[in-house]
């Protein structure tokens, strides 16, 4: 009996520090599960911010190409209106200034002045010329003569020789 009591003892005593160390063991084990659900919860936590950050990506990719045709548009307009300005200097550098411009108007007009003086001097001699061929003609005996038979009113002078055969208008 002394024998089992030892036994009885020994074995309480393995009961004990058996139910120590499961004891320990379950803290340990809640311990560890508990630090399982914060790693999950963080690696949830991580999986969103992945899924955020690609979202975000995602939405700067397309915010990117869309700011690039924008730009691209804009270049184009800034190319297009530079090409207009360029082309304006170009008009604007080989235009006469304006007072020479306007020097040259004024001697337009005066030409044109001289040029309507002239056609009303050519109509009055046309009219003088016209008078004196019908005066001549009433004289000559009435009717108007061919073209091809009119001459000048004043003789040739003898030294002239044509050089034109007056017979044959092809020759020279």
């Amino acid at each position: 009996t002394a024998e089992l009591e030892g036994q009885s003892a020994a074995l309480d005593a393995e009961i004990v520090r058996l139910r120590e160390m499961s004891e320990k063991d379950k803290l340990a084990a809640h311990e560890a599960h508990q630090q399982n659900i914060d790693v999950l919860k963080h690696l949830d936590r991580c999986e969103k911010q992945v899924e955020q950050l690609r979202s975000q990506d995602r939405e700067l990719a397309s915010q990117k190409k869309d700011l690039e045709k924008q730009l691209k548009e804009r270049q184009s307009r800034v190319n297009t209106v530079e090409g207009q300005l360029d082309e304006e200097r170009r008009k604007l550098a080989s235009m006469v200034p304006k007072e020479e411009y306007e020097a040259l108007k004024d001697e337009i007009k005066r030409w044109e002045q001289k040029c309507a003086e002239w056609q009303e001097m050519y109509a009055a001699k046309e009219r003088d010329y016209q008078k004196i061929v019908e005066t001549y003609s009433k004289q000559i005996g009435g009717a108007s003569p061919r073209k091809q038979d009119l001459r000048p009113l004043t003789p040739r002078p003898t030294w002239f020789e044509p050089l034109v055969d007056l017979e044959n208008p092809n020759t020279v």
